[in-house]
C-alpha cells in the first residue's frame, strides 16, 4: 500500500507537524506491505539536513503536484492530509477526485469550535467557497483526540479517533547520592 502524507513540515521552529506527522510515517514505514512519503507543503528551504537524512522514509521536501511526483507516490492508494486550511491541500484534493484516489484529513483542532470563531470572517468565506467541499469529500476525518471530535461537531461526518504517536527516547538514569532527582517530561 502506497500512502502519501500531505504537511506543512517547518524543521526552523517547533511545531506539532514537525515532529508528529514524520513520526507516523516512520511507524508506518516500519510495516510490512506499506510505502510511506511525506510530502511537504511548506515554502520554506531552511530543512534540518541531518534530521531529513535521519528519516527512514521518503521525503519529498519542496512541493511538486502530485502528478509530477515519482512513482509510486503520484499514484499512491491513499493520501493524508494534516490540517486543513493550506490552500494547496485544494488543487491537490480536486486532482484526488478526478483519479478516485481516496483521503484522510487530520485537522488537529482546526475544525473545533473554538478555531472556527478565530479569524471568523475569513473562514465563513474560506469554508462556503474552497473548504467544505474538501472535508466533506474526504472518506474519512482522523480526530487526535475524542474530545476535539466532540468539538468539532459542525463537521460530522465518517471519523476515527486515533492520538498522535509518542518517540520515548531511551532513560539514562543516574544515582544521586546527595540529594533530590528532578524529571522534567514536557509535552508528554
Amino acid at each position: 500500500m502506497i500512502i502519501l502524507h500531505i504537511a506543512p513540515i517547518n524543521m526552523t521552529r517547533a511545531n506539532g507537524f514537525r515532529f508528529s506527522v514524520p513520526g507516523l510515517v516512520s511507524a508506518q514505514s516500519k510495516i510490512s506491505g506499506i510505502k510511506p512519503a511525506l510530502l511537504n507543503v511548506n515554502d520554506t528551504r531552511q530543512l534540518d539536513e541531518e534530521e531529513v537524512e535521519s528519516f527512514d522514509f521518503d521525503f519529498i521536501s519542496e512541493y511538486k503536484p502530485i502528478d509530477e511526483l515519482d512513482e509510486p507516490y503520484n499514484n499512491p492508494d491513499i493520501v493524508v492530509f494534516h490540517g486543513v486550511y493550506i490552500t494547496k491541500y485544494i488543487h491537490i484534493y480536486r486532482k484526488l477526485l478526478k483519479r478516485n484516489i481516496p483521503y484522510i484529513i487530520v485537522p488537529r483542532v482546526s475544525l473545533t469550535l473554538g478555531a472556527q470563531k478565530q479569524k471568523r470572517l475569513k473562514k465563513i468565506v474560506g469554508n462556503v467557497l474552497l473548504f467544505n467541499r474538501f472535508i466533506n469529500n474526504a472518506c474519512s476525518i482522523h480526530y487526535l483526540t475524542n474530545n476535539e471530535m466532540k468539538l468539532s461537531s459542525a463537521f460530522r461526518q465518517k471519523h476515527f479517533i486515533v492520538g498522535n504517536g509518542v518517540h520515548i527516547p531511551q532513560a539514562y538514569a543516574k544515582k544521586n547520592e546527595k540529594g533530590s532527582n528532578i524529571t522534567f517530561i514536557g509535552r508528554y
